[in-house]
C-alpha cells in the first residue's frame, strides 16, 4: 500500500471546509462565535481543555468530511490474483 501524503489530504480538507463554510454563512459565524469565546485573545493558547470544549468546531469538521470524504489511495487490496473482463490484475502491485 502506498504511504498517504498528508499535505494533499489537509489541503483536501481545509479546501471543502471553507467552501462549506463560505457556502453557509450562519455556519461560519456560530464557528466565530465558539472560537471567540474559547480563544478570547488572539496568544490564547489551544489546549487539551479547549480542543474538549470545541463542539461546534468539531461538528462542523465531521459533517465537512462527511460531505467530502478523503479518498485518497486504494481503498480495496486484492488477497488474490484476479481477473477483470480479461484483465489480470495481481494481489501485490
Amino acid at each position: 500500500m502506498r504511504p498517504v501524503n498528508i499535505e494533499i489530504e489537509s489541503t483536501y480538507t481545509t479546501s471543502f471546509l471553507l467552501y462549506h463554510l463560505a457556502k453557509y454563512p450562519n455556519v461560519q459565524s456560530r464557528l466565530h462565535e465558539e472560537a471567540c469565546k474559547l480563544l478570547p485573545s488572539h496568544d490564547s493558547p489551544v489546549t487539551d481543555d479547549v480542543l474538549r470544549q470545541a463542539v461546534f468546531a468539531k461538528a462542523v469538521l465531521k459533517e465537512s468530511l462527511r460531505l467530502r470524504p478523503i479518498s485518497i489511495g486504494i481503498g480495496r487490496v486484492l488477497q488474490s490474483d484476479a481477473e477483470f473482463s480479461g484483465y489480470l490484475v495481481p494481489k501485490n502491485p
